[in-house]
């Protein structure tokens, strides 16, 4: 009994069946939520805005290391709040047997609050607390991503525009002013919480908010990903090339996505409509490195300039570092080397020249 026991939990752990169209599977969930999370959590703006504001890297790196073990119990703990609802709606009642059955709700978003309400109503307090969590942790990152944005627009947005605009006038580029930059990046916030304010109500036709978090995120980590990928992996990226596939990785994302919504419950889905949204990231991330490759070296064909441009080491991976300082040093030592050999080659000739002088004199 205990050996079919074992062997029927082998088979079920390690049972790992490739189905794209499959919405979740042990393989897509592992890939897809490790693709998101190293999205999130590392190359996005509110994260690089984040590392940027320590104090050093040192502060930077410990940020994410205090980081990661409670995330992953918190984590561990939505997971377990999961089952035990589960086990709650749906387990066998070991008095009499009976089953509750699932709760009345219109979304499977409101289980969490519909469970807290029906078992914890009776506490006072108990509700006001729940829900003073939610909104607490929705405002931290709320507040995050509204900055991220008004950031992102300010400094890669409008500063470019008004030194472009000023250069084509001819005039000279008018110092930044701090006081006019603020209030504009207020205007900024409340612009863009407006507008998330209205894109709330679409998704409410999106389905759950996992299911959303992954396409979206996925649509859009993984070209982000791809990017930062290969400025430290492949010497060869460059700007033109690598804006290019996070262009189509973005696009095939959100092609994938309209495709998927409005093609739902269609008998004959074009394929990639089928795709699990899992499976998004890795989808968009692998689209931004090929096509990135592709025409990287597309353009420093087009430009030979690109094939001399230097690379700072720190912006590559740490053991790409010192290759990369091996290789400058060498060619400024032949730099060095070959200067050398012009200043003796050009102080000969001025001997050979002094020489001739004298003789003809």
């Amino acid at each position: 009994m205990l050996t079919a026991f074992i062997i029927t939990c082998v088979r079920l752990l390690f049972r790992f069946p490739f189905d794209p169209t499959e919405r979740f599977t042990f393989l897509n969930l592992f890939v897809g939520s490790y693709l998101t999370g190293l999205s999130v959590w590392g190359v996005s703006q509110t994260s690089v805005q984040r590392f940027l504001s320590s104090k050093s890297l040192f502060h930077a790196r410990m940020s994410v290391f205090i980081q990661l073990p409670l995330l992953i119990a918190l984590i561990l703990i939505c997971g377990l709040q999961g089952l035990v609802m589960y086990a709650f709606y749906y387990g066998e009642n070991p008095v009499d047997g009976s089953i509750r059955g699932p709760p009345n709700t219109t979304s499977a978003d409101q289980i969490t609050v519909y469970f807290v309400s029906e078992q914890f109503g009776g506490i006072p307090g108990f509700q006001g607390l729940y829900i003073s969590c939610l909104v607490a942790g929705s405002l931290s990152t709320i507040s995050s991503n509204l900055n991220a944005l008004s950031s992102v627009t300010l400094v890669d947005i409008i500063r470019p525009y008004r030194h472009w605009r000023s250069t084509r006038r001819g005039d000279l580029l008018a110092e930044e002013s701090e006081l006019r930059d603020t209030r504009l990046s207020k205007i900024l916030v409340a612009v863009y919480g407006f507008l998330g304010l209205a894109l709330s109500y679409l998704c409410l036709s999106m389905g759950t908010l996992i299911s959303l978090f992954n396409t979206v995120f996925g649509a859009v980590g993984g070209p982000l990903l791809g990017s930062f990928g290969l400025g430290m992996l492949w010497k060869r990226a460059n700007t033109h090339g690598v804006l290019s596939g996070s262009i189509s990785g973005f696009l095939l994302g959100v092609v994938a996505i309209l495709g998927s919504r409005f093609q739902a419950g269609h008998s004959q889905m074009f394929g990639l409509f089928k795709l699990s949204f899992q499976w998004y990231a890795l989808m968009t991330l692998s689209t931004t490195v090929i096509v990135s490759i592709i025409m990287s070296e597309f353009f420093r064909r087009l430009d030979p300039d690109l094939n001399i441009t230097d690379i700072d080491p720190k912006l590559l991976a740490t053991f790409l570092r010192k290759e990369e300082k091996a290789t400058k040093a060498k060619a400024d030592f032949e730099m060095i080397c070959s200067r050398d050999s012009t200043e003796k080659a050009n102080e000969g000739k001025l001997i050979e020249d002094g020489g001739k002088t004298s003789d003809i004199m």
